[in-house]
């Protein structure tokens, strides 16, 4: 008898175990909602070209440049004649197929009579030690493009000045100068890159590059050209100010 109870409780648990086996749901879990990857994600993006076509302007300007930077711009030049290149600073950067980078440069011909200038050299850079050299332009301190002045002002007997340091004038009296001007303008502070160009008029005309933070709601950063007249007395006027046209000077000739 015990032999035929433990037979059929044994038949019990085994059916048991059936049932419970054809409840458990037999279909595959359902595949999670997409999400982008990391990979996935940055392709909209960068197809978009949301970080593409524009530039930066520099925000810190040093009197001595990074090592990095002093680097690259040797590396893009290496070989170049005819000209010695000497960076100042980096005026701005775009993202565009690596990173091009915007350098204030001087430059000094290698003639009999050399000859001093401004440029702006454009240098990009892909990846680490894979440098190019993109443009080089010369800033004519005559003729100083800006948005206001596509065509630039020619004007006789303008030099090329002192680089000084950058956010530092060369001379304690071209800095006063500098900022009686500035005072002058509303609507914008400057802080001064370099002097590019003077013109000695009844005292001394001045030609500088700055950087610009627009007093506004929502402030702007540009690189302007300062112009005023230092008289001889001390007295400073005819104060002008306009953006820099950075886009004439980054883009090669055709």
């Amino acid at each position: 008898m015990k032999k035929f109870l433990m037979a059929v409780l044994a038949g019990m648990m085994l059916v048991g175990c059936g049932q419970k086996k054809t409840e458990e749901p037999t279909e595959a879990p359902a595949e999670p909602t997409a999400e982008p990857t990391a990979e996935t994600a940055a392709e909209p993006a960068e197809n978009a070209g949301a970080l593409l076509g524009g530039w930066t302007v520099n925000t810190e300007y040093n009197s001595i440049m990074a090592d990095g930077d002093v680097a690259r711009f040797k590396q893009a030049l290496e070989g170049l004649t005819g000209v010695g290149y000497t960076p100042v600073t980096v005026l701005a950067t775009q993202v565009v197929n690596g990173t091009n980078y915007a350098y204030l440069a001087t430059g000094t011909t290698v003639t009999a009579q050399p000859v001093d200038g401004w440029y702006v050299v454009v240098v990009n850079e892909k990846s680490v030690g894979e440098i190019s050299l993109v443009n080089i332009k010369q800033i004519d301190v005559a003729d100083i493009h800006t948005q206001d002045n596509a065509d630039g002002a020619a004007l006789g007997g303008w030099t090329v000045a002192d680089t000084g340091a950058a956010g530092m004038l060369a001379g304690e009296d071209t800095m006063i100068a500098f900022e009686a001007a500035a005072e002058k303008l509303l609507g914008v502070t400057l802080n001064p890159i370099t002097v590019l160009g003077t013109q000695v008029v009844n005292g001394t005309n001045y030609a500088v590059l700055s950087l610009g933070k627009t007093s506004t709601e929502k402030p702007e950063l540009s690189l302007y050209v300062t112009k005023y007249h230092a008289g001889t007395d001390g007295t400073v006027d005819e104060v002008e100010n306009a953006v820099f046209d950075l886009a004439y000077y980054v883009t090669p000739e055709e």
